[in-house]
């Protein structure tokens, strides 16, 4: 694992060090929940201005496109996180032994202000799931997702988009 402050990947040690030139790009959250059987829910990504980088448009029958005035999570977008969540989980249910089906789910998520909505916990419980929320500031270091796949993932996902960041209206 090579880091620094701003970026982290995982490379063979004889590789030399990987740099990132600054690019002039959006901020982008993704909302990406998987079990440790593998299977991963339909990601939400967050865009800033109802604008979407037309690269992006490949993706829209695998992720949920949504989008705040910054591209970070808000409490209302988490709420629709919330409900695009219990939509997926409950469908995956459905393929569970009938052992299994009723038994809780937990959501781990990190400590951004926008996890503390009564709303989103009051339907979490309705169906359910436990919510862990990490301690705020330090997933980069407890999160075992953000350390080993995020960071690589989000490195990837700049360079796929950067130098081509074109918005359409959606």
């Amino acid at each position: 694992l090579g880091a620094n402050r701003e970026f982290k990947v995982l490379r063979d040690n004889d590789c030399l060090p990987i740099t990132i030139e600054e690019e002039k790009m959006p901020h982008l959250t993704a909302c990406v929940c998987f079990n440790a059987t593998g299977y991963v829910i339909k990601p939400m990504i967050i865009v800033p201005n109802l604008s979407k980088p037309k690269s992006l448009s490949e993706f829209q029958n695998e992720c949920l496109f949504t989008t705040s005035a910054t591209g970070w999570m808000t409490k209302p977008l988490f709420l629709a996180f919330v409900i695009h969540f219990i939509s997926e989980i409950t469908k995956y249910r459905l393929q569970l032994p009938e052992k299994l089906k009723e038994q809780k789910v937990l959501l781990i998520v990190d400590g951004h202000s926008s996890r503390y909505t009564p709303e989103a916990l009051i339907l979490l419980k309705k169906f359910n799931i436990d919510m862990l929320v990490l301690p705020p500031h330090c997933t980069h270091c407890v999160q075992p997702f953000d350390v080993a796949i995020a960071s690589s993932l989000k490195t990837h996902f700049k360079k796929l988009i950067g130098s081509s960041y074109n918005t359409i209206k959606d």
